[in-house]
């Protein structure tokens, strides 16, 4: 009979629950509505328990967390780019911290591979100076698009691969759009669009109208440009686009969709990312970011 049988057979003999247990609580806590919750596979939150960090090797400080999402980092930002490493960290006191048996790294695929035992668990490994104070192995972390996958594998035999997906940019050239209002019944043009431009309000009554670019020829981006995330009024209405027009309520191939009264009087702001594959993924390129006012020259706009 195993001990964790013994537990449970001892237990079931016993009308009070607390009775001689207390011995045999858990570091983080003892349940007494689940006494065998000790033994039990947990349903890991393996993104909440778990922090993951682009590191200096060279002062061994936090450069970036590195979220779920796409995170881009300046170049600049990073002391040296051969002397770096992104390290995995269990947070303390949550139900992952002291389970792990390995955790296997690999960035981009092969590029740079590591197995780690004991943490942090580092792409280019490290090693205590003492306790609490641990000095990192640096190596290169290249431009562009990064992933870098962390397969945790616990000493209970489960295990699972978490991904993190950032890139390092340099200074962005200067990117530029051709923005404007359309009036999307006629898909025809309204007005050209500028930052700290002032917008009549009587163009835009009664019509059915969007905001939409398009990548103009003379972009040093034009070849490389595939999405663009529009984000209208600090997120008041938000799209991702793959294809022109990048329209901010979207088109059917051409057609463009819009609303009477999507533009409101007064100040407004729209945002255009632009990245180089399909649905906000590889390369960052850069952000025209655009300021402009609706001024109220008809009294009976509003």
């Amino acid at each position: 009979m195993s001990q964790n049988d013994r537990y449970k057979d001892d237990y079931r003999g016993r009308d009070d629950k607390r009775g001689d247990y207390k011995d045999y609580e858990p570091s983080r806590g003892y349940d007494y509505d689940d006494p065998y919750k000790d033994y039990r596979d947990y349903d890991y939150d393996w993104n909440r328990d778990v922090v993951v960090k682009l590191i200096d090797a060279r002062s061994d400080k936090s450069i970036e967390v590195l979220g779920k999402g796409k995170t881009t980092i300046r170049a600049k930002d990073i002391p040296d780019q051969h002397d770096a490493t992104v390290a995995l960290f269990i947070r303390k006191g949550s139900p992952l911290f002291g389970k792990v048996d390995t955790v296997h790294i690999d960035l981009n695929d092969g590029q740079a591979t590591n197995l780690e035992g004991r943490g942090p668990f580092s792409l280019y490994d490290d090693f205590d100076r003492h306790p609490g104070n641990v000095d990192y192995l640096g190596g290169f972390i290249p431009d562009g698009h990064n992933t870098i996958d962390f397969t945790i594998n616990l000493k209970n035999g489960r295990h699972k691969t978490i991904s993190r997906d950032f890139a390092i940019v340099k200074k962005p050239k200067d990117p530029d759009l051709k923005v404007g209002i359309f009036d999307a019944h006629s898909d025809t043009l309204i007005t050209r669009l500028e930052d700290g431009d002032k917008v009549p309000a009587s163009l835009l009554k009664g019509r059915p109208v969007t905001i939409a670019a398009v990548v103009p020829k003379y972009n040093p981006y034009y070849s490389d440009v595939e999405s663009v995330f529009l984000d209208f009024n600090h997120g008041h209405i938000t799209r991702i686009e793959n294809e022109e027009p990048y329209a901010l309520l979207g088109d059917n191939k051409g057609d463009l969709n819009g609303a009477i009264g999507l533009i409101p009087k007064g100040k407004n702001n729209i945002t255009f990312d632009l990245f180089s594959k399909d649905d906000l993924r590889g390369d960052f390129l850069g952000t025209v970011d655009i300021d402009f006012k609706v001024v109220r020259d008809d009294p009976y706009y509003y």
